[in-house]
């Protein structure tokens, strides 16, 4: 299988599949969005299935584990589906739902607190945000989120919506409600603690270049 290419941070939905809002499908998700919000089952339907391997793919990012995965699927896609009146077509239906399941999945997180694995910040040679490039194989996926189920929580939710979907700081400060320093915090601190352990892995280091 040739690999596909995953540019740390550069572009939005890079592992999760695009989230570009095209003007060819506002008003169909507007409709959609509408027809759902009134109790049509059909478009109920069709709006979970239309999400649902994309909830299912950012849930298997942030989870921390198996075992909570299901809970976590199933409880973003019925508040999608409480919460599509809210929907004004301001951004794509991804970009909504995702902030949905990020928010669900910390409620989650908040609920049960586990103890985690925590690593040394003395590292050097940390690859800068913008010049670092992932070369992803379907077959190392699992090595990147065991990567990112060592970090805490709130590190491992900043991490995943940065490098893994893409988005900006202050997209990810408004959609986890949180500051935008305290994301920027997060997220360099997460980086350290990936870069540790990318630097102990070489099946991943293989596919790190820097530009």
């Amino acid at each position: 299988m040739d690999p596909s290419f995953f540019t740390y941070g550069s572009h939005r939905g890079c592992m999760l599949g695009s989230t570009e809002l095209k003007p060819e499908m506002w008003k169909q998700d507007l409709e959609l969005a509408e027809s759902a919000a009134m109790g049509d089952e059909s478009s109920s339907r069709k709006l979970a299935a239309r999400v649902f391997e994309r909830v299912r793919n950012e849930v298997w990012y942030l989870a921390g584990n198996d075992q909570e995965m299901d809970d976590i699927v199933q409880s973003a896609l019925l508040e999608i589906l409480r919460s599509i009146h809210t929907f004004r077509g301001e951004s794509s239906l991804e970009s909504w739902a995702d902030t949905i399941v990020v928010r669900t999945a910390m409620r989650f997180f908040k609920k049960r607190r586990k103890s985690v694995i925590l690593y040394t910040d003395d590292i050097s040679g940390i690859p800068s945000q913008d010049s670092v490039q992932f070369h992803c194989r379907s077959e190392i996926r699992d090595s990147i989120r065991f990567i990112l189920r060592q970090l805490p929580e709130k590190q491992r939710v900043v991490c995943v919506l940065r490098i893994v979907e893409g988005y900006s700081i202050s997209e990810i400060s408004e959609m986890t409600d949180t500051p935008l320093n305290t994301v920027r915090d997060q997220l360099r601190v997460g980086r350290k603690r990936i870069s540790s352990m990318i630097n102990e892995n070489p099946n991943l280091s293989d596919w790190i270049t820097g530009e």
